[in-house]
């Protein structure tokens, strides 16, 4: 078993009996670019981002996100970023994430973060925009729902 996956996880499940003050359910993307390329069976086969991200994350009260998600190249990916939020509903984050094929295996992230107001009983849904670089320049959507702890 892979033992920073399992480093994230444990951090996620312990996350709630420390100081999380959100919690983050991933759920979809949109890629600007709709496919890649990939190396398979000794050929070049085109194949379909995956836009379904199933997830979930914690943010502490220091700005520190420490998570899990189905990434769009279809393989287990964890994260740990940080965030830093200008107002309650807008911010930037950076950070680094796992098991990105075509990043040499790994990725730094990086973005904007749009959150609404709280829809009641501390629930939000956000928006996160990247740009991301490959052999051209390509911009990621991803929605979540957070819950305030």
């Amino acid at each position: 078993m892979n033992t920073r996956w399992l480093a994230s996880a444990l951090a996620v499940l312990i996350a709630p009996l420390t100081f999380a003050d959100e919690l983050f359910l991933h759920g979809l993307t949109y890629h600007g670019r709709r496919h890649y390329e990939e190396f398979r069976d000794n050929q070049w086969t085109t194949r379909h981002y995956n836009e379904v991200n199933p997830g979930v994350g914690y943010a502490f009260d220091n700005g520190l996100i420490l998570g899990t998600y189905r990434n769009s190249y279809y393989k287990q990916s964890v994260y740990g970023v940080y965030r830093y939020m200008f107002n309650d509903n807008f911010g930037v984050f950076a950070g680094y994430a796992s098991n990105y094929q075509n990043h040499g295996g790994n990725a730094l992230r990086g973005g904007l973060l749009v959150r609404s107001n709280d829809l009641g009983n501390g629930w939000r849904v956000g928006l996160l925009g990247q740009p991301i670089q490959t052999s051209n320049i390509e911009a990621i959507v991803s929605a979540y729902v957070s819950k305030d702890m």
